[in-house]
């Protein structure tokens, strides 16, 4: 299946986005600039979305220099009538597999652990986590290997894709371990009641989860796709929803960090995901549809004190844009 992918970027075309543009062919790929992105920006085959455009609303309400502006890219998808999205990163250099045969059925290994689990450790020997698991599970799954169960057969309208290189890890791992890791295995298939932290660094959404794209705009970045995946964990849940954690299909070679400020800014998502993540399955327990879950979901972070209340003029302009393209609600 072919679909849409969408990136962000404050650099001039990486060599990872040009070899996604040889290797995706056919597909659309939209990517978004923002304040710092060098001008001009331009790939053949590429829609760039630079940072002083009028889309809708939506862009006036998103600050600059904000990971949030991925949210453009989405929403041009959206009203593409995008079948499938694909998102990476312009340090995520892609494999031959990347977004090859994209299918909502997953086959793959069913999850028989419930509550929190470290998916990383289906596929590798080494004592790797990734960002976003509560710190309380970190050590027991460093123990042994995650369990696969019976092979299954899944609709899963989330998947999240791993990377090999140097995955998507908290601060507190590249600071004490590091090093690159590789992975392998089959995809892993989690039913309600488990799950395992969602990133946007190799992750395919299908039309009914659109809404749920979403990232925040007024929390640090190295949380904003962790609250994000949060609220999708939780609709997901609801919902019954499977979600699938598959192989790699990119290595990442990451841009230059300060590991001590993605320490400092990572600190909520070491003390609170656990908390947020039953706090937000309560929220939309009742919701109507995905756009009422979306509102109810971030509405409980303001009311947790995790998200400043300015995020809910986002959440609304968001809405009111991905209703205006005609995604299901």
């Amino acid at each position: 299946m072919k679909g849409v992918l969408v990136i962000t970027t404050i650099a001039s075309p990486t060599a990872a986005i040009i070899r996604c543009r040889t290797l995706l062919e056919g597909w659309p790929i939209v990517v978004v600039g923002d304040r710092k992105t060098p001008t001009p920006w331009q790939v053949d085959g590429i829609d760039y979305i630079p940072f002083d455009v009028t889309i809708s609303p939506l862009a006036a309400a998103i600050p600059a220099n904000s990971y949030s502006r991925k949210n453009l890219g989405y929403l041009q998808a959206i009203r593409s009538g995008a079948p499938v999205i694909l998102e990476t990163d312009d340090d995520n250099s892609p494999y031959e597999t990347f977004g090859k045969a994209l299918s909502r059925e997953v086959v793959g290994s069913e999850v028989r652990t419930g509550g929190w689990v470290n998916a990383y450790r289906a596929f590798t020997d080494e004592q790797i986590w990734p960002r976003g698991l509560p710190l309380t599970v970190v050590g027991p799954s460093l123990r042994q290997r995650l369990a696969r169960g019976e092979t299954a057969r899944a609709d899963c309208p989330i998947q999240q894709f791993l990377a090999d290189g140097d995955p998507d890890v908290d601060a507190i791992y590249r600071l004490t371990r590091g090093g690159e890791v590789d992975f392998h295995g089959e995809p892993l298939i989690l039913r309600p009641g488990t799950y395992t932290p969602l990133n946007s660094q190799n992750t395919a959404w299908w039309p009914e989860t659109y809404r749920l794209l979403y990232i925040p705009s007024y929390v640090s970045w190295r949380v904003s796709d962790i609250w994000r995946g949060l609220v999708a964990t939780a609709v997901a849940q609801v919902r019954g929803w499977s979600v699938a954690v598959l192989p790699p299909t990119v290595r990442q070679d990451r841009n230059p960090h300060d590991l001590l400020k993605d320490f400092r800014e990572e600190v909520p998502v070491y003390l609170e995901t656990a908390d947020t993540l039953a706090r937000l399955i309560d929220a939309v327990a009742g919701a109507q549809d995905s756009a009422d879950a979306l509102r109810l979901a971030w509405d409980a972070l303001v009311r947790s004190g995790s998200v400043p209340r300015e995020e809910l003029a986002v959440v609304d302009a968001w809405n009111d844009a991905l209703s205006a393209a005609s995604c299901p609600r």
